[in-house]
């Protein structure tokens, strides 16, 4: 299980509730979890405030676990 997985059942949340929350579908959030893509930039504070971290959480471990590209 990835992070974004493990921080959204943490939160008591289906992916989709998280894309309602955000506005997307919940096939968005299935390939994040998956690896197939990455939140927008735009979605981090949604996102973070969702999973109850904060978004520099979310880019730390992010980086560290290679989750998100990082930037140049």
């Amino acid at each position: 299980m990835n992070l974004l997985t493990e921080l959204r059942k943490s939160a008591d949340l289906t992916q989709t509730e998280v894309g309602d929350a955000l506005g997307i579908t919940q096939s968005a959030v299935s390939h994040w979890e998956v690896g197939r893509g990455n939140p927008r930039t735009k979605h981090l504070p949604t996102l973070a405030a969702l999973y109850q971290c904060t978004v520099e959480d979310l880019l730390t471990i992010a980086r560290f676990t290679k989750q998100f590209p990082q930037s140049p």
